[in-house]
């Protein structure tokens, strides 16, 4: 399990995670580590289907119905289970939050500044593919009248 230890995620996910964790902090979410791993797992989970819902758009296929109707619940249970363990992995398994926190705690006010705007940037970006995949369900879907 050496290799797990060693995995993290790209820089920019661990500066969005290091940020988040701050928040999360100060809204007094106990742990915050976990608050955060959440949000960036569900961002990243619509961010996935966006991509996944878009492909069967091109394809003409409905992607989302093959999904929920061509899978039980646990199936289902069980994707979202191995995806949230994913990214506990990747986060927070021995404390891998806490190297983020080291790597960015000394940025300048200006990092911060631009640190910021990327976060924003990604949150943004993350509602729209929330947006995005809810219109291309409904664009896909046989059940649409069109």
């Amino acid at each position: 399990m050496e290799w797990l230890e060693k995995m993290r995620p790209q820089k920019p996910y661990r500066y969005i995670f290091y940020r988040l964790n701050i928040i999360s902090k100060k809204l007094g979410n106990n742990p915050p580590e976990f608050s955060t791993m959440l949000i960036i797992a569900i961002t990243t989970l619509f961010q996935f289907f966006f991509i996944l819902l878009g492909i069967g758009a091109l394809l003409g296929e409905d992607v989302w119905g093959l999904f929920f109707s061509g899978s039980n619940f646990v199936s289902k249970i069980i994707f979202l289970g191995v995806f949230l363990y994913t990214n506990y992995l990747i986060f927070i398994y021995k404390g891998k939050w806490k190297f983020f926190y080291e790597e960015f705690k000394n940025e300048s006010s200006e990092e911060k500044k631009m640190g910021s705007v990327y976060l924003f940037i990604y949150m943004v970006v993350s509602i729209l593919c929330i947006v995005g995949a809810g219109y291309m369900v409904h664009i896909t879907s046989p059940y649409t009248a069109n």
